[in-house]
């Protein structure tokens, strides 16, 4: 990872990139069609003679109706949003619920809550909402139009290198769209413009996200993912008023 000098989140020994080396092995049980249980175990290194962790991760996924899904997660790794963040060693240790409603044909609603501890003595709560509805159906293309909000509040402001608020708040207008691409492909995208303040924000300050999502062997043993975002005075956790991700994700399901 790599943080520009002078920018609060590169390493305060003055260096700019920082690497992490990380591998896992994990397992998925179905529970039957009602579920699944995910467990993953591994390990994390920081440079050469840095920094080891112990990571793992704890999932179960519930589907008790076609209208509602629950999913509980937990785990720790390091929190690898700046170099000077990992270049510090800062441990994450993390929890999450999150409950999916769907209270009528084409309608969903989506709220979760997640609690973060960090090895600075630092932590965060975190709060989302989001209400949608499927305008558009048809064979080969989905739209769904909706409204999502977020909250942060974090226990102390710190100077470890990531964004920590004592207050944040995020409303956004949200277009989601799926076009089918084939049977075992398709390929989803995601664009939202609204408003952002924090505790150092009195004013509402525009923000904007895009995103997008191309599966390659949906239901095949093989699965590739290919993912790619953009946005802007989101201020997440680093606290970056835009930034762009890419990634490339494939699987193997036995």
């Amino acid at each position: 990872m790599r943080s520009e000098p002078g920018s609060g989140l590169a390493p305060l020994s003055g260096d700019a990139t920082v690497h992490e080396r990380a591998a896992d092995a994990g397992i998925v049980f179905g529970l039957g069609g009602s579920g699944e249980i995910e467990a993953r175990v591994g390990g994390a290194w920081i440079d050469e003679g840095g920094p080891e962790l112990f990571t793992w991760l704890a999932a179960l996924r519930l589907t008790p109706s076609d209208a509602v899904g629950i999913a509980l997660s937990s785990g720790r790794d390091f929190f690898d949003v700046s170099a000077r963040a990992l270049d510090l060693g800062i441990e994450r240790t993390a929890g999450r619920a999150q409950l999916r409603w769907s209270p009528a044909i084409g309608w969903t609603v989506e709220a979760l809550g997640s609690r973060e501890s960090y090895s600075d003595d630092n932590g965060r709560w975190e709060a989302r909402l989001a209400v949608s509805d499927g305008v558009l159906r048809r064979q080969l293309v989905n739209v769904d139009l909706g409204v999502a909000s977020r909250w942060l509040w974090f226990d102390e402001n710190t100077d470890s290198g990531y964004y920590d608020p004592a207050r944040y708040e995020q409303h956004l207008g949200v277009v989601s769209t799926y076009w089918k691409l084939g049977d075992q492909s398709g390929l989803s995208a995601r664009a939202a413009i609204g408003a952002f303040r924090d505790d150092e924000i009195e004013d509402f300050e525009r923000s904007a996200e895009l995103a997008a999502e191309a599966t390659f062997g949906i239901t095949t043993d093989w699965s590739l993912v290919a993912r790619a975002a953009y946005l802007d005075n989101v201020r997440s956790v680093t606290g970056a008023f835009s930034a762009t991700g890419a990634g490339l994700y494939l699987t193997r399901r036995f």
